[in-house]
């Protein structure tokens, strides 16, 4: 493979290479149309804002969220379209996710954490879907890492 060309892409396929073909030719078009930096994200965001915000509903729908709370957790309103912000905050509950899945091993007994009172300081006897729905994305990656990789601690 190191030696060959992706078909359309016009570059070549290297091993290891997370780009996709499409992927490729989509910044092979911005350096040959002269698209600036935020033209590219904009591009970027609604490519894969649909893919992302069906996976926050799936997990907002695990998680019993509300629309206003949904909105909140984005930090939009109802007349917005997703942002580069928007992304990143669906980024960090992903983390979240993954992270409370990783440690309680069990789908049931993950959702169900979120869902549930919790006396460790960082949460003071409130859910932690409380904190994602303030915006407290960091502060639970945080906890959620300590308690996966106490050594790092």
């Amino acid at each position: 493979m190191p030696n060959s060309t992706i078909p359309g892409a016009g570059c070549q396929a290297t091993e290891g290479n997370p780009l996709t073909p499409a992927e490729i030719e989509m910044f092979e078009m911005f350096e040959r149309e002269g698209w600036d930096h935020d033209k590219r994200r904009a591009h970027i965001v609604e490519r894969l804002g649909g893919p992302a915000m069906r996976t926050f509903s799936n997990i907002a729908d695990k998680w019993g969220l509300s629309e206003q709370e949904r909105l909140q957790v984005l930090g939009i309103s109802n007349e917005q379209e997703p942002t580069q912000e928007t992304l990143e905050r669906v980024s960090h509950v992903l983390s979240i996710y993954r992270g409370i899945h990783t440690l309680m091993g069990v789908s049931e007994r993950a959702d169900r954490w979120m869902l549930s009172a919790n006396t460790a300081p960082l949460f003071s006897g409130r859910r932690p879907v409380d904190l994602v729905i303030k915006g407290e994305f960091v502060a639970i990656r945080r906890y959620l890492d300590a308690q996966i990789h106490p050594s790092f601690t």
